[in-house]
C-alpha cells in the first residue's frame, strides 16, 4: 500500500517539477499557445521547431521514457493532460513498462512535432483530433 501511495503522490507532483526543469526559453514570434500547461516546449510554434530541436525534443522523450516511462514522465514532457500520467503510474506503465517500450518507438519514428505534443489520449499512437465545432 505504501508503494502505491508513494507512485500516486509521485504522479501528483512530477508535473510540477518537470515543467521547471525542461524548460526552455525560446522566443518565437509566431507562437502556438498548447492546452497543457506542463508542457517544457509550451509556448514553441510547432512548425517553428527546427530539425535539430525536434531531434533534442526527440531524445529527451526517449531518456525520459527509459528513466521514468512506467510513471508517464515522458507523456508530461511532451504535453499531455494529468489523467495519463497516473493511468501510467497506476497500471505500472501499462502492464510493466508495455506502453512505455511501445512508446520508445513511436517517438524514434516520428517524423513531426505534431505526432508527438499535446496528445491526451492513454495510447500516444491514438492522438484525438479536435473538430473545429
Amino acid at each position: 500500500m505504501k508503494h502505491i501511495s508513494l507512485c500516486i503522490l509521485l504522479s501528483l507532483t512530477l508535473p510540477q517539477l518537470s515543467s521547471s526543469m525542461f524548460a526552455t526559453p525560446l522566443n518565437y514570434d509566431n507562437t502556438l499557445e498548447f492546452e497543457s500547461t506542463l508542457s517544457p516546449i509550451k509556448g514553441l510554434s510547432v512548425d517553428s521547431l527546427s530539425p535539430k530541436e525536434f531531434n533534442k525534443m526527440k531524445a529527451t522523450a526517449v531518456v525520459l521514457t527509459v528513466t521514468l516511462g512506467v510513471f508517464g514522465v515522458h507523456r508530461m514532457y511532451l504535453g499531455t493532460s494529468p489523467r495519463i500520467p497516473i493511468t501510467y503510474t497506476l497500471t505500472l506503465g501499462g502492464g510493466f513498462f508495455v506502453l512505455p517500450a511501445i512508446d520508445i518507438v513511436y517517438i524514434i519514428n516520428a517524423k513531426s512535432p505534431e505526432q508527438l505534443t499535446n496528445n491526451n489520449s492513454i495510447f500516444i499512437w491514438n492522438k484525438t483530433k479536435k473538430s473545429n465545432l
